[in-house]
């Protein structure tokens, strides 16, 4: 999965206003259209909000701003809904368990200096099958991509090797909810709630401790990511529980973290708001990001990768990028564009 920038949430409304605060009235509204009758509505919503585990990030959401009522109508959504969907810490002890394998239990650095001659690539990203996907649509969008060409000044074909590398073009946009994947990593911020999974590791007192600072720290960075996707969600009139994400709550076709999709997202197609799961809002906020963090228009090979680096910090994913956008470059020259 991506990864991206850390850039808080920034969102705001009109002559400086928060958007949270800005909007509350629609927004009140609107939450209450998209909340299932249920029973008893608001009663059972308020029950339900009283005993499920979000109260604490109910109290900090509307601490920072955003109504009460509206957060609280959200997560008793949450909780009508799929088992599924409801409250695990098995989210953020996927994290922690990832970030303890990378510094105690990966290969000796000696094995993993052994550099290959050939940068290693995502096999399954270059499949005859994928090739034909990625080629269908650098084919079949003529239009769109010549004008996000023309705005960015980033080649076609790496624009759509990376939309591929992420998701497939949008076959691939994740099965939960980002709203709740984020919610449920802001939720788990005590070592308690995810002390089991580490029962065999044998930790020690110094491994606790650097594992529950780093748990710490990645509850706070899922609380902003959570109040981005909010902002960015309720700004442009999006439900933000319908919004499926990466395993670490990456959203849309180009799968950016929503504090990216707050600071960089693009109404690509002109109708009014950014809505990162259709191409041209995908495609143009993709390309303003890769502009921002240094895209000028011809590059080399070593100044691209710096760029694609900010974009995911992944040697092989970037090394796959390239592959791809190589390979739909040779494509083209054997046929013709539409």
């Amino acid at each position: 999965m991506s990864t991206y920038g850390t850039a808080r949430r920034s969102a705001r409304g009109v002559n400086g206003a928060p958007l949270a605060r800005f909007a509350l009235f629609w927004l009140l509204a609107l939450c209450a259209s998209w909340a299932a009758p249920v029973g008893g509505g608001v009663a059972l919503a308020a029950s339900a909000a009283a005993s499920n585990p979000w109260d604490g990030l109910i109290r900090r959401l509307a601490a920072d701003g955003y109504d009460r009522a509206t957060v609280a109508a959200l997560f008793a959504r949450v909780q009508q809904g799929p088992e599924e969907q409801h409250y695990s810490s098995e989210y953020m002890g996927r994290k922690l368990l990832a970030l303890y394998r990378r510094k105690y239990e990966r290969a000796p650095a000696a094995k993993r200096a052994t550099a290959q001659r050939t940068p290693p690539v995502y096999k399954q990203c270059l499949t005859p099958e994928r090739m034909s996907e990625a080629r269908d649509f650098l084919y079949g969008n003529h239009f769109l991509l010549n004008r996000f060409v023309s705005r960015w000044g980033v080649p076609r074909e790496l624009a759509v090797a990376i939309l591929s590398v992420e998701t497939r073009i949008g076959r691939v946009l994740g099965t939960t909810s980002a709203f709740v994947t984020l919610a449920c990593m802001a939720a788990t911020d005590e070592w308690s709630q995810v002390a089991d999974l580490f029962v065999e590791k044998g930790l020690t007192s110094g491994r606790r401790a650097w594992l529950a600072r780093r748990q710490a720290e990645k509850a706070d960075w899922a609380y902003e990511e959570l109040t981005a996707l909010l902002d960015h969600a309720l700004g442009n009139g999006l439900d933000p529980l319908e919004l499926p994400g990466s395993a670490y709550g990456a959203i849309g076709i180009c799968q950016f973290m929503p504090s990216n999709a707050v600071r960089f997202g693009v109404d690509g197609d002109g109708d009014g708001r950014v809505n990162l799961f259709t191409r041209a809002d995908a495609l143009h906020s993709m390309g303003r990001f890769l502009q921002a963090n240094g895209w000028k228009g011809r590059m080399n090979r070593a100044s691209m990768r710096k760029v694609l680096y900010r974009y995911n910090h992944s040697r092989t994913y970037i090394e796959t990028v390239l592959t791809l956008a190589d390979r739909l470059g040779a494509s083209g020259h054997e046929r013709d564009m539409p």
